[in-house]
């Protein structure tokens, strides 16, 4: 095969065969940032049996002072929904099962389906985070079918080369923490609205109900009586709860109102709560400049 080849390309040749012959190096479909570059939250294979449904966490710790610009995604085939939080109070290293949606204590960073691409933040803005900050990818599983699935899910945060000269990145929460659905009600609304406390430059919201919600809406106007609809979910869907990417700025004392409308089904009253079980109704809205955590809550 290598008859008539020169010397060097015979070399060439051999080297090549060599390579080929024996079993190839595996491909990582998702390979993980640059050393230096962000980091890869990425699961253990994990088996979710046929039929069934699981809600799965991995926490990781940043290592040094740092900004993400940039969410990229790799999902499973059994991934429903996943999320990407920043928690305030630590959760257990690794994996650990968390049939929690979602806890106060959890910063929402992301959201999305299981088609849902990434986000990258608006130029000059980023994600900051002080060394050690944990960051959860929590990943809901739904299997089915007929036979067990093995995969793994995995996220990339980039980092920025200057994050000192970023613009920081954050949420403003509105919703409501005080309702109780009735049984048997439907179309029953919840709201949360108040005047901005703010400026706020937004890029991006994440609607988040439960289980009963069946629309989801935000208003914002220089008054109550000016605010218009900008933005709604109808119908919602509890398993697909998507990042919205949209720019809109919201200046201090403008109105602002978020709407969730429900259907109680579930032979009792629901009240407020961190279960799936439970509802939950809040339109967060991420923008800059951020300072601290802020938002209008009822």
């Amino acid at each position: 095969m290598t008859e008539g080849l020169t010397p060097m390309r015979k070399y060439l040749a051999f080297f090549l065969l060599a390579g080929c012959s024996g079993t190839p190096a595996p491909v990582d479909p998702f390979p993980p940032p640059a050393p230096g570059a962000g980091i890869q939250i990425k699961t253990d294979p994990y088996t979710l049996d046929a039929q069934t449904e699981k809600y799965y966490c991995y926490a990781k710790n940043v290592v040094t002072d740092t900004a993400a610009i940039e969410v990229q995604v790799h999902n499973g085939a059994s991934v429903h929904h996943l999320a990407v939080f920043e928690t305030l109070a630590p959760e257990p290293d690794g994996f650990s099962e968390c049939p929690s949606q979602i806890k106060q204590t959890w910063i929402p960073l992301y959201g999305g389906g299981r088609n849902t691409p990434g986000m990258k933040l608006p130029d000059g803005a980023g994600f900051q985070f002080k060394a050690g900050q944990q960051i959860l990818l929590q990943v809901h599983l739904v299997n089915a079918a007929p036979h067990p699935i093995t995969e793994t899910t995995a996220v990339n945060l980039l980092f920025s080369p200057t994050p000192d000269a970023l613009t920081p990145a954050g949420i403003f929460a509105l919703g409501n923490m005080s309702f109780t659905i009735p049984t048997g009600a439907t179309g029953y609304p919840v709201v949360g609205s108040c005047s901005s406390p703010r400026d706020l430059d937004v890029f991006a919201l994440f609607p988040h109900m439960h289980r009963l919600g069946t629309s989801i809406s935000i208003e914002t106007g220089a008054t109550e009586a000016a605010a218009q609809t900008i933005y709604k979910v109808d119908p919602w869907s509890f398993g697909d709860q998507p990042m919205k990417m949209m720019n809109f700025k919201v200046t201090t004392g403008d109105f602002l109102r978020a709407t969730c409308m429900y259907d109680n089904t579930d032979g009792h009253d629901i009240s407020y709560g961190e279960s799936t079980l439970d509802e939950m109704c809040f339109m967060v809205l991420f923008y800059t400049p951020f300072d601290h955590l802020n938002g209008c809550v009822d």
